[in-house]
């Protein structure tokens, strides 16, 4: 996090098939993703955005012709 901008990256599976994009899941609160699903094209793992002031929670899925994988595990990510 610097300011309101915050990079997000994470890894693709050591097995596996890997994601034809992934979807990032932003909460108020543990488990929720009331706030955002912001998905991201092709295997990228990185995403770059602009967040106001708060505190999130945030897990990535990963999407491919199978369906959606289960979620990652939880972050909180705190924007000053």
């Amino acid at each position: 996090v610097s300011g309101p901008t915050v990079t997000l990256a994470w890894t693709q599976p050591a097995s596996g098939p890997v994601a034809s994009r992934q979807r990032i899941l932003v909460g108020s609160a543990a488990g929720q993703s009331d706030l955002a699903a912001l998905d991201v094209p092709g295997p990228s793992t990185t995403l770059v955005t602009l967040a106001p002031p708060g505190q999130y929670y945030v897990r990535v899925v990963g999407i491919n012709d199978c369906g959606t994988s289960g979620p990652s595990n939880e972050v909180v990510l705190t924007v000053p």
